[in-house]
């Protein structure tokens, strides 16, 4: 999304034969059009990373606007500046579709979804199962966990099925992978979670922490 900026920059230099480094005219040379491409990114970008439900709002509406106005622009007025708008259609439909997808929307509206982040962790002497890898847990919440797996050969996004047992409490729970360290710790955010589920995982939690 943030190629977006740069992007535009370029081409305005094109369109306008202006020089690269001359910013300040590259600038002054946009119409509001433009401006209405490039400004959108730096609040949907800062929306995303903080997983507000605004930014999901806003990077939708911006994916619709700028899939309208490009495959228009790059069908009704063909030139070699506006294949660019070609482009940045279908880049755009690729976010809209990508966001849309049900396990992309909850990070964003299901406080469950992001509590690996955003609630309080808790250090458990147990062991997890990931796809029946058993691995030592380093903390768990409501939300997520975090294991040790050195040479964990799984991806970033992959989904995962999680199993394992608090006091007489067995939870099989489904996940993906968010973030993998290069020290071997694996961050994975639980989904699907129901909510008497996410209940039960936190009163045991907080009766054994």
């Amino acid at each position: 999304m943030i190629a977006v900026i740069p992007l535009n920059y370029y081409l305005a230099c094109q369109r306008n034969e202006i020089q690269f480094q001359n910013y300040k005219e590259v600038i002054f040379s946009f119409s509001y059009l433009e401006w209405s491409f490039i400004i959108p990114p730096l609040f949907i970008i800062l929306g995303v990373v903080m997983l507000q439900k605004w930014g999901w709002y806003l990077i939708v509406i911006y994916s619709i606007f700028s899939i309208s106005i490009n495959s228009y622009v790059s069908i009704m007025i063909p030139s070699d500046y506006n294949v660019a708008a070609l482009f940045q259609a279908l880049f755009s439909m690729f976010i809209f579709t990508y966001f849309l997808r049900r396990e992309i929307k909850d990070a964003f509206f299901k406080s469950g979804f992001r509590g690996w982040r955003n609630t309080e962790r808790y250090s458990i002497a147990t062991d997890i199962s990931v796809n029946g890898k058993l691995c030592r847990c380093i903390n768990l919440s409501p939300g997520g966990c975090a294991v040790s797996w050195a040479g964990c050969p799984l991806g970033v996004q992959m989904p995962v099925s999680i199993r394992f047992q608090i006091r007489k409490k067995i939870f099989n729970l489904q996940g993906k992978i968010a973030r993998i360290s290069p020290s071997g710790e694996i961050g994975i955010s639980f989904i699907n979670l129901e909510g008497l589920t996410e209940k039960s995982l936190r009163e045991l939690l907080i009766g054994v922490a």
